[in-house]
């Protein structure tokens, strides 16, 4: 613990001197401690991984199984439109997708409907918290059988990603993106 509050100590140090640095109107309370150099080393058993913002210490060991927890308000239904795109057609209509989160694990199922046509289409896969918002690998299984994969992210209320599907059961290549927003009553 107390390693963890001298590198939050030196993370308002540099804060303040940033925001002077900037015009910002900032400065160091005269009751703030002083802190030996050799402090300001971080210990061996922490690390700040650049790449997405993330803090791990074995001081704060809870911090890991945060990031790593699923977030239950992310469960729920999303109302958008979705694009089909294969074999030169365009088609396109609304989407309503039901997920449910279990740790790291996703699933639901996408209603597709356009043209007054309605078609049901499950999906899992896997998840993760990033500094984008959470990120997903989606499997998608058709009522015929066929398969297609695609990355998805939920960030803000908003459910968006794309698939790809190869031929299959005598449909092209085809391509689906699709964005919903989080239904408001959840």
């Amino acid at each position: 613990m107390i390693a963890f509050q001298r590198r939050f100590e030196l993370l308002a140090l540099v804060l303040a001197a940033t925001l002077g640095g900037c015009g910002g109107v900032a400065s160091v309370p005269p009751s703030a401690p002083a802190m030996p150099a050799a402090s300001l080393a971080a210990p061996e058993a922490s690390s700040f991984r650049p790449d997405d913002g993330a803090f791990e210490t074995s001081d704060v060991g809870a911090l890991d199984a945060f990031a790593d927890a699923p977030d239950a308000s992310l469960a729920g239904t999303y109302k958008g439109t979705f694009v089909e795109k294969g074999g030169g057609a365009t088609i396109s209509g609304k989407v309503v997708i039901a997920l449910k989160v279990s740790g790291t694990a996703v699933s639901g199922h996408y209603v597709l409907t356009s043209g007054g046509k309605s078609r049901t289409v499950t999906y899992s896969g896997t998840g993760q918290h990033t500094k984008h918002g959470f990120k997903m690998s989606l499997v998608a299984v058709a009522a015929d059988g066929c398969r297609a994969t695609g990355p998805a992210t939920i960030a803000n209320r908003k459910f968006s990603g794309s698939y790809m599907a190869p031929a299959c059961d005598g449909a092209p290549i085809t391509t689906y993106t699709y964005k919903a927003l989080k239904a408001a009553t959840e």
